[in-house]
């Protein structure tokens, strides 16, 4: 008798595992503690004992009178102000250098022999402050001396331009002003970055720490664990009830040390007399704090699934607190390269852990958020979480991990499942996703850009298609049930090509609607798509590229996303979840932010056709016509003589395509009527 096919995670289950786990994290005492009191407490605690103590073993230092040797043939202009001077005694030990180290005095002032001489004749004398820097009152005393000599400085100038009948700014025939352009919002962005990144990441890991410790290898030690995993919930729902719990608190704890800075910093300010200090902070857009505080997000949502899942491995907290110890280490070294000048986001480090974080958040407060760039970040980051949040969930399906003593072993030993899966499950199917995404960024976008139509087919036919076929070989998959390869109702084809006719044009006007509002499109990136694909004059040119900018997708990119992806959903989700991550995760394959709303648009459409019809052809047909009439769309008006400037006609052929778009959609309904749900 075969397994019953896995069904999807119930939010019931996940919210009960959620708030059981919150609930003890929260009732222990010690973890209270830590997310409120210390930083509370301890920022405001600290800051007043430090500067209490600095401010009084200043005040006690310049208060102690100094004891300074002159040299012979020290001028007596200078000898005279450091008599004068009450905070100074003058002494006359033996050997100044040794009293010195002795600590008998504190600084010894000595000139060249011939000082009187070279002063005399305009000339420029040396005076040398031997002192004993590792003691504060040795260096204080210098720089009593060292205004002395400033004093004295001014005076022999002055003293040299009257005899020569000269003013002062003879001596001076240049100033230099700076003239920094940089807005004062910038000027300060560009300090807190040096230190911003290395303190939420400090948050955010001690945060995480504990309820990560407890939520695993804690429960182990109290031999709860058995039965949790012994109940009917599925490992699924327990890791996400769990993860969700280490969020919440490496969140709280990383809010309150924030928060406890922040309020720390405007008290001192305010006290100071600086109500009127902003600090360039009026100059900060909103769209750059929601980019901070989205990077801090990341930074938290990628440490609580990393962190979780490598104290899985552990069988006491005490196992846990080793293993996670050489995680803070490793990453805090990426977050140091981050502070290096001349270091920022590229292709090569967009999609490194923590350092694309890193950068990024240096990147907004420097220079404000470059949406694209943030976008390429927050890919990779939730690529890391996705694929470690999968790891977690098959330790949960290995008891002698999680109840016995297997430890790391658990993780590669043989899966007792004996029934082979039609279907790949919702876990093979990130996976996939995730490795195609780095080949796409690493190795695709690459070759685009030495040769986009090379390129293009590279990445379509080579870096998507074959590693998706090979998967499924590898897997032992059922081909027609992974990739939809069912015969498509007449009535779906129909409704599919009235569609691919018509959904590009009003998704595109919708999308440049919210981008014109809130997102402007850079006119560069918009140059770059116009003249990609603007299609050549010749008829077999055209053909060339609709065979690779259409056609190819339309193949490729359907067999990954909804063959193989949208496949390890059904059964496992309802319908409207497979359809809309597939969607949006179609969106961000594109690795443009200004693409996202009009591809998980049309991704919506696709994966609703599929979902409901069983078949990839319908959309492979859409596909193939969306491309083909979007890039063909200027030729064809031109064709019938139409203006596409006009007001009115745009708004007419809006209004045109949504009504037969509708149509399409009830003609891919209406064949499927009849057919048994999911």
């Amino acid at each position: 008798m075969s397994e019953p096919r896995p069904t999807r995670p119930r939010a019931r289950v996940v919210r009960a595992i959620y708030g059981k786990e919150v609930r003890e994290t929260l009732r222990d005492r010690r973890t209270l503690f830590l997310l409120i009191a210390v930083p509370l407490i301890f920022y405001p605690l600290l800051l007043i004992v430090f500067t209490e103590v600095l401010l009084s073993q200043k005040e006690k230092i310049e208060a102690e009178a100094g004891t300074v040797a002159l040299a012979a043939h020290v001028p007596e202009g200078l000898a005279r102000r450091i008599r004068d001077d009450e905070t100074l005694v003058v002494a006359t030990p033996t050997d100044p250098k040794a009293a010195l180290v002795g600590g008998e005095i504190h600084a010894v002032v000595s000139v060249t022999d011939d000082v009187e001489t070279v002063l005399a004749s305009n000339g420029t004398a040396t005076v040398t402050l031997t002192f004993n820097s590792v003691e504060p009152l040795s260096g204080n005393v210098r720089e009593r001396i060292e205004e002395h000599l400033r004093d004295w400085k001014k005076e022999l100038l002055a003293a040299r331009l009257t005899r020569q009948g000269l003013e002062a700014p003879f001596v001076i025939p240049l100033t230099l002003e700076d003239d920094d352009i940089a807005p004062s919002s910038r000027q300060v962005g560009s300090v807190v970055a040096q230190f911003l990144p290395m303190l939420v990441l400090i948050f955010m890991i001690t945060g995480a720490f504990y309820p990560a410790v407890d939520v695993t290898a804690g429960e182990k030690e109290r031999k709860t664990i058995q039965t949790l995993v012994t109940s009917p919930v599925r490992p699924l729902e327990i890791v996400i009830g769990k993860y969700l719990t280490v969020l919440t608190v490496a969140m709280i704890s990383g809010l309150m040390n924030i928060l406890s800075i922040v309020g720390i910093v405007l008290h001192n300010v305010l006290n100071a007399g600086g109500e009127g200090v902003d600090f360039g902070l009026s100059q900060v857009s909103a769209g750059d704090v929601f980019a901070l505080i989205w990077t801090v997000l990341l930074l938290g949502v990628m440490f609580s699934a990393i962190l979780m899942t490598i104290a899985t491995f552990a069988e006491t907290p005490k196992d846990a607190q080793n293993y996670l110890a050489p995680v803070y280490m490793i990453c805090l070294l990426p977050v140091m390269v981050a502070q290096v000048p001349g270091i920022e986001i590229s292709q090569g480090t967009a999609f490194i852990p923590v350092l694309n974080v890193a950068l990024g958040m240096k990147e907004i407060l420097v220079h404000g958020v470059v949406w694209d760039n943030l976008f390429i970040v927050s890919v990779s980051s939730l690529i890391v979480t996705v694929l470690t949040l999968v790891l977690a969930a098959r330790l949960y399906t290995r008891e002698e991990l999680l109840i016995g003593r297997a430890g790391a072993r658990a993780l590669f030993a043989r899966s007792r499942r004996r029934t082979p899966l039609e279907t790949p499950t919702i876990g093979q199917g990130l996976v996939l996703l995730s490795v195609l995404f780095l080949l796409l960024y690493y190795v695709g976008a690459s070759a685009q850009g030495q040769n986009i139509w090379f390129g293009l087919l590279l990445t379509l036919w080579v870096l998507l298609l074959v590693p998706t076929l090979g998967t499924i070989k590898w897997l032992k998959l059922d081909w027609r049930k992974t990739l939809h390869l069912n015969r498509p109702p007449p009535l779906a084809l129909v409704g599919a090509a009235l569609l691919g006719f018509s959904a590009f044009i009003w998704v595109g006007a919708a999308a440049n609607a919210f981008h014109d509002a809130f997102l402007p499109v850079p006119e560069l990136f918009e140059e770059v798509m116009r003249t990609t694909f603007t299609p050549p004059t010749t008829w077999s040119g055209k053909l060339g590229l609709i065979a690779v900018a259409a056609l190819s997708p339309a193949i490729c990119e359907e067999v990954v996303f909804r063959g193989f992806l949208l496949s390890s959903f059904r059964g496992r989700t309802s319908g409207a979840v497979a359809v809309v991550v597939t969607a949006l995760l179609f969106g961000l394959f594109h690795l443009s932010i200004y693409r996202l709303i009009g591809t998980t648009a049309l991704g919506l459409v696709m994966g609703w056709i599929v979902w409901h019809t069983r078949s990839i052809w319908p959309a492979v047909l859409f596909h193939f016509l969306n491309n083909a009439t979007s890039i063909l769309s200027g030729d064809i008006f031109l064709a019938l003589g139409i203006e596409m400037t006009a007001q009115e006609f745009l708004i007419a052929l809006i209004l045109g395509a949504m009504a037969l778009s509708v149509f399409g959609f009830a003609l891919a309904g209406l064949s499927t009527r009849g057919r048994p749900p999911d």
